[in-house]
């Protein structure tokens, strides 16, 4: 019998008070516009490194090779400031909040850090760079959504700083009702 492969991620869970400002935020800009799915606000996290649907004995060399993050960086702020979308906004199909760094940039140190060490497992290096950032709706078909630009552009989204103080490695179970995200395990930054 083989085993089941877990679904996972490494990732930086927001704050529970961060994450009501953003709730208040998608309600409002789900009044511009119909046909974009809006992320459950449980669900929203940053996203460090996508790992895929993996054996458990590679979950636990991940666990393992995740160790020493917890002695390399301390606890850090980040800002949830700004909106936008991928790839551009004439044919957006994803829509985000944006994540401004320390000037140590950390998050960045910290993304590179995981891509580097979990590569010798079979993991590839994201070629895309990394932009940090919260996912909060994907669009459903393509559309006029100047209504909701014109929105942003007014109102846009008030920024948040919080403090990073842990990572996760995080499983994905993807079920009827969406995504649901557990804990694997947790690394507290004590650098």
């Amino acid at each position: 019998m083989t085993e089941k492969l877990i679904r996972c991620f490494v990732a930086v869970q927001v704050p529970a008070t961060v994450l009501s400002a953003v709730e208040q935020y998608i309600k409002a800009l789900n009044k511009t516009v119909s046909d974009i799915h809006w992320v459950k606000v449980n669900g929203i996290h940053v996203t460090l490194k996508f790992l895929g649907e993996i054996q458990p004995a590679l979950v636990e060399q991940v666990e393992e090779i995740m160790v020493p993050l917890s002695h390399l960086y301390k606890p850090f702020r980040i800002k949830l400031k700004g909106s936008g979308c991928f790839p551009n906004k004439s044919k957006p199909r994803v829509f985000w909040l944006g994540l401004e760094q320390d000037s140590a940039k950390t998050l960045s140190e910290i993304h590179g850090w995981i891509d580097t060490n979990l590569k010798p497992l079979g993991f590839s290096e994201e070629e895309r760079g990394f932009s940090p950032h919260l996912t909060i709706g994907r669009v459903r078909k393509p559309q006029n959504f100047d209504n909701l630009f014109n929105f942003i552009e007014k109102k846009p989204f008030a920024e948040h700083a919080f403090s990073i103080e842990k990572i996760d490695l995080m499983r994905s179970e993807l079920k009827p009702t969406g995504a649901e995200y557990s804990e694997i395990k947790s690394y507290p930054l004590q650098g």
